[in-house]
């Protein structure tokens, strides 16, 4: 049985345990901390982000404000935005919940959608007819490190717009840093830049990763981000100079180094090494893929982060029991991304009659958490590693169809 490990944090570790000791004694030795206010660590970072974007090929020049995690971010962003007590705010109901825990915390209505068959992300025509008078804000998030067509995201607002409503738009990059959308004519949006704002994450297995929690709100609005940076300081400009209602939401200086090191020396080949295991997957596993990770569409071309690496089995297929044995049988570990729809889980926490909520028909969230699983994907990985794990998915799979007859 072939060791195969699921994140490939512990080889990244070992690759770059030097410079990653370096940082930690230095930050000790500073007793730099806190990353409070204009610290000149978390200033560094927020830069060389925005300047990473805007090298991707954009050519935006985001302001961004680092968080102490993926859900703050979201959270101080829709708090920044104004969405409050009345407000719907309009989700998709496959996703991590995250998102509906940032709209109930801040007393919003959150309105669950259905997500498309063919991307699994939010699905915008049916977004479009929730909107009303009432919505203040979508959230869409990049499902699996893939981004919009920004055409489709065009068409959406134009479609708000109809209604004669003001919307926020909202992106949830939290899987897509670093991915990115080229048209025919050669103009590209990346992640992160899709909408009024954005969000993302740096949790250790992310795309781009710290040593910890991490996140960060994105925006062209300076205004916004300036707001935003004043929340998460207690609603401080400066020490004691309060300014609106805050609290603690930053980034500490530890992770902020480590970022920065990673962001700006790992990261790239990273990204090229996942996507060269995604390109052996969608050849390797064919029958089984939910959708290419590494696409042209006619002469556009799309790159995802890809953070998963996701399969749809067969209806009649258990899927818990076919990742159990390719876990028992091949020692190949799986995750589920996600076993249930958001509105289920929080539903299982929250009593029904303490919250308002209006939900979409989902057909395709429920099928895809019965059906869904992901695979190992790494810069760490070798093409032996992918080529065992799609030899035993494929025995596996030709396995459990021929007990159903099929």
């Amino acid at each position: 049985m072939r060791e195969i490990s699921f994140t490939g944090l512990k080889q990244q570790y070992k690759e770059h345990r030097g410079e990653y000791n370096k940082i930690f004694d230095q930050v000790l030795e500073n007793t730099d901390f806190i990353g409070a206010y204009n610290n000149q660590s978390i200033c560094k970072t927020e830069r060389a982000i925005s300047d990473f974007i805007s090298s991707r090929g954009s050519g935006d020049k985001l302001d961004i404000c680092l968080c102490n995690s993926g859900t703050t971010s979201l959270y101080v962003l829709l708090m920044a935005l104004g969405v409050g007590k009345g407000d719907e705010v309009i989700l998709p109901d496959f996703n991590f919940i995250a998102a509906l825990e940032a709209v109930l915390l801040l007393g919003a209505n959150p309105v669950m959608v259905d997500v498309s068959p063919f991307s699994f992300m939010l699905d915008l025509e049916k977004a479009a007819d929730a909107v009303t008078v009432k919505t203040k804000a979508v959230i869409y998030t990049d499902i699996f490190g893939r981004v919009f067509d920004p055409s489709q995201i065009d068409w959406f607002r134009s479609e708000i717009e109809k209604k004669n409503t003001s919307v926020f738009l909202v992106e949830d990059a939290a899987q897509s840093f670093g991915a990115y959308y080229r048209n025919k004519i050669g103009h590209v949006k990346v992640a992160g830049t899709y909408g009024d704002a954005a969000i993302t994450s740096f949790y250790p297995v992310k795309p781009l990763g710290t040593a910890g929690e991490g996140g960060a709100v994105m925006s062209h609005d300076k205004k916004l981000i300036e707001k935003v940076r004043f929340i998460i300081n207690h609603g401080a400009a400066s020490k004691y100079n309060h300014q609106v209602l805050g609290f603690n939401g930053r980034l500490d200086v530890l992770k902020s180094e480590i970022l920065r090191w990673n962001l700006q020396n790992v990261f790239v080949n990273d990204f090229d090494k996942r996507e060269a295991v995604a390109r052996l997957y969608d050849k390797l596993l064919s029958n089984y893929l939910a959708s290419e990770r590494f696409m042209f569409i006619g002469t556009c071309k799309v790159r995802s982060a890809n953070a998963q690496y996701t399969l749809v089995l067969d209806d009649v297929l258990n899927r818990d029991a076919f990742i159990r044995e390719l876990s028992q049988r091949y020692g190949i570990p799986c995750a589920v991304h996600y076993p249930a729809s958001t509105l289920d889980v929080m539903l299982g926490i929250v009593p029904r009659n303490e919250i308002e909520y209006l939900s979409t028909k989902d057909n395709v969230t429920d099928k895809l958490c019965k059906s869904v699983f992901s695979l190992p994907i790494h810069a760490y990985l070798t093409v032996e590693d992918v080529l065992y794990i799609c030899d035993s998915v494929n025995e596996l799979y030709r396995e459990f169809k021929n007990k159903k007859g099929l």
